[in-house]
């Protein structure tokens, strides 16, 4: 059983996200979207990716986020395979790939929290990453 496992981590606003990185396609750069009407208000719209179009999901908004600064002007999109399709998150920033530890972490239940998109939370190397499963963080 491995002990660590390699996470893509993000960040959103001044938390950093990690998602596992078997999910993951690409990092893009924020693309243009074509919005989609009657869409919820996480929803941005559909992105024009190779020849297919790919729904685009708000980050900030879908995990309920405060904002206390101002988006990025350059945020990108993590294009990641979920339900069996090519789906994107914006982000605020796409930083690195990490090895997180499997042992010590705490899951969505420690916390009491629903275990909806929210895995839990693990240290490593002093910095706190929020886990997240992009499987389900594009189910309505």
């Amino acid at each position: 059983m491995p002990t660590k496992t390699t996470h893509l981590a993000f960040r959103l606003s001044r938390d950093v996200y990690a998602a596992a990185i078997d999910s993951v396609e690409e990092v893009l750069p924020f693309l243009p979207l074509e919005p989609v009407p009657g869409a919820p208000d996480f929803f941005r719209g559909v992105a024009f990716v190779r020849g297919h179009l790919m729904p685009v999901l708000d980050g900030a908004v879908r995990l309920g986020i405060q904002r206390t600064d101002p988006p990025p002007a350059d945020p990108h999109i993590i294009a990641f395979h979920a339900n069996q399709r090519l789906t994107g998150l914006i982000v605020d920033e796409a930083l690195d790939l990490v090895e997180l530890p499997v042992d010590g972490r705490m899951l969505a239940a420690d916390f009491q929290a629903e275990s909806s998109f929210f895995d839990g939370m693990v240290e490593s190397g002093g910095a706190l990453y929020r886990l997240i499963n992009p499987a389900r963080i594009f189910l309505p």
